[in-house]
């Protein structure tokens, strides 16, 4: 059967004092993740070990049943992680982001669900050699290569690159990026924190992982290479292989794999039934007038439905760019709302709108309506750099 193994290693880096990002390897339950929390001396550290723990705590099927279920993990990391925060005033304003791998699908063809909130990245090491990044980083640097206003190498030594547009625990609710991938026996995925990526060039990454086979070695190599490179925050890395035999490689803590039990066989029903003959089945008739007055309100069930499902769609089809308490916000859904469909605020900016342009401030007081995320997000990061004298930078969080 196909299953997972896979090592971490963490290490407060040579700058900071406290470990802030958390790692979570657990074959047995066939999920492995990876946090980076932030704020404060005491948040960050507690808002990457309550989300993970979260992770673990909520798998109850093994293979999971699906990408969504691992992303509704998160959102319930989400959740504990804002109610903790609200509940704390040492915490308040923590966040963390995640990365997290996990099997889903068949126990015996199952897929390979990634999910992920903020910056800590999956990258994949397919058989043939061939690396790449697999998520897309939810920060304000990120939003900017992508729509084309930054290069990536501009965007490594930007001071704003710490600036986050999506982070665990912020707010409420969260938005779950997930993707779903065949199982591919032989691949080797990497979780890690920014603490890796910024210190150590993806060519210095991929060799590693090309050239050392232990996934705990592997861990333990990346991570001095971060330190030996000065390592100015916490670096965390998950190793995973994607096992398609009945092998424990070699130096690694055995895993069990999950087992499958077989149904109990149903009890004998005895012969089917006889088959109706067709032409023993008469159409129905009409019913006379309870058959009238029932079919109309069934046809204004079904065009209220419609009706609703219309306005709904067109509701919650935007996302608008507000202010909500002074800060610059993204709602999904129209400016004001529509009928009983009110917007719902999905990431919260640090930018004050006194700090805005007389003309940027016209426009998110009006609302300003984009027809997709990305647009929204992309005239938020043209927010942050058209405010006269303003040093707000937009994002939900950063470290």
């Amino acid at each position: 059967m196909i299953r997972l193994e896979g090592a971490a290693r963490t290490d407060v880096g040579r700058v900071r004092s406290v470990n802030q990002d958390a790692a979570l390897a657990d074959g047995a339950l066939g999920v492995f993740a990876v946090a980076d929390g932030m704020g404060g001396h005491r948040g960050g550290e507690v808002a990457s070990a309550e989300a993970l723990a979260a992770v673990s705590e909520g798998v109850t099927a093994i293979p999971l049943p699906s990408g969504e279920v691992l992303a509704d993990l998160v959102r319930v990391a989400n959740g504990r992680v804002h109610r903790r925060a609200a509940g704390d005033p040492e915490l308040a304003g923590m966040g963390t982001t995640i990365v997290a791998i996990a099997l889903v699908g068949d126990p015996f063809a199952p897929s390979l669900a990634i999910a992920h909130v903020g910056d800590s990245r999956a990258y994949r090491l397919e058989p043939s050699g061939g690396f790449a990044q697999v998520t897309d980083d939810h920060s304000l640097v990120a939003e900017m290569v992508r729509t084309g206003r930054l290069s990536a190498e501009e965007a490594e030594s930007h001071p704003r690159r710490n600036i986050l547009t999506r982070a665990l625990g912020v707010e409420a609710t969260v938005l779950v990026d997930v993707v779903e991938e065949p199982v591919v026996p032989g691949r080797r995925y990497l979780l890690c924190s920014d603490g890796l990526f910024n210190e150590v060039p993806d060519a210095r990454v991929a060799e590693v992982l090309r050239t050392v086979s232990d996934a705990e070695e592997a861990a333990s190599v990346l991570v001095d290479l971060a330190n030996d490179a000065g390592s100015r925050d916490n670096v965390t890395c998950v190793v995973v292989d994607v096992i398609g035999d009945g092998t424990v490689p070699t130096g690694r803590t055995e895993i069990r794999p999950t087992s499958v039990r077989p149904s109990p066989p149903l009890p004998d029903a005895g012969p089917p039934p006889p088959a109706t003959p067709i032409s023993a089945v008469r159409p129905a008739g009409r019913g006379g007038p309870v058959g009238l007055v029932v079919a109309g309100v069934v046809a204004v069930v079904v065009v209220l439905g419609v009706a609703w499902a219309a306005v709904r769609w067109y509701a919650t089809s935007a996302w608008s760019v507000v202010v909500d308490d002074g800060v610059v916000v993204v709602e999904q859904g129209r400016p004001g709302g529509v009928l009983w469909f009110d917007p719902e605020v999905v990431e919260r900016t640090d930018i004050r709108v006194e700090a805005l342009t007389p003309a940027d401030r016209t426009k998110v007081e009006e609302g300003f309506t984009a027809g997709s995320l990305a647009e929204a997000r992309s005239f938020v990061a043209q927010l942050s750099t058209s405010g006269s004298g303003s040093t707000s930078s937009a994002g939900v969080g950063s470290r």
